[in-house]
């Protein structure tokens, strides 16, 4: 079975809890520890992936992740049933070439009554397998800038541009990313009118 993310509060350290933004959400995500892609960008100054969120808080579920990269890089791959009205894929983790785009495609398309929202950085990717194939109505491509304070642009078959900016950065876009992802949704709903979403770094 595919590992799926049930995204809840955080326990601190001195055992309180704090709110998690995606608090109430699903994701399904994949190794950054096997992803050459990733490991490469997390050495690029000045890249979000420098400061890589997964490797920094969610390296208890390596395990998991990375039996969800062997499924999703499966020639084989045996889409499943999704339980969920909304998935995010991705919330750590990147494509790692096109057979996993490709199996990603199978997964969205067997699940019609799901909502997915996907997150790379590989634009290539997702290019080269959409020339042959259609994407499927209810996958939401977000494409997630590459540089911290650089927005980038809209590429073809994309809906939506995700881009961080730092704290101390004062002539930043206006930041419309909101603290609680269930309050917001404009990552997860493709006819809102939103093209770019800003946030501030954690």
């Amino acid at each position: 079975m595919i590992y799926l993310t049930e995204h809840k509060a955080n326990k601190k350290k001195d055992g309180t809890m704090e709110e998690n933004k995606m608090e109430g959400f699903t994701s399904i995500n994949v190794s950054v520890k096997r992803n050459p892609f990733c490991q490469t960008m997390q050495k690029t100054e000045g890249t979000v992936c420098e400061k890589c969120y997964a490797k920094r808080i969610y390296s208890g579920q390596e395990k998991r992740y990375s039996e969800n990269t062997d499924k999703f890089l499966c020639e084989n791959f045996v889409p499943e049933y999704i339980n969920r009205a909304i998935v995010r894929i991705h919330s750590f983790g990147e494509l790692y070439n096109k057979l996993h785009f490709q199996n990603i495609l199978k997964l969205v398309r067997f699940n019609p009554h799901c909502q997915f929202t996907m997150w790379t950085k590989r634009v290539d990717i997702v290019a080269a397998v959409l020339k042959d194939e259609e994407k499927p109505s209810n996958l939401i491509l977000i494409c997630s800038s590459t540089y911290l304070n650089v927005e980038g642009l809209l590429p073809e078959h994309f809906s939506k541009v995700f881009t961080v900016f730092g704290r101390k950065i004062i002539n930043a876009p206006v930041i419309n990313c909101e603290k609680q992802c269930n309050t917001c949704m404009k990552c997860y709903t493709a006819t809102d009118g939103t093209t770019f979403i800003n946030e501030r770094e954690k």
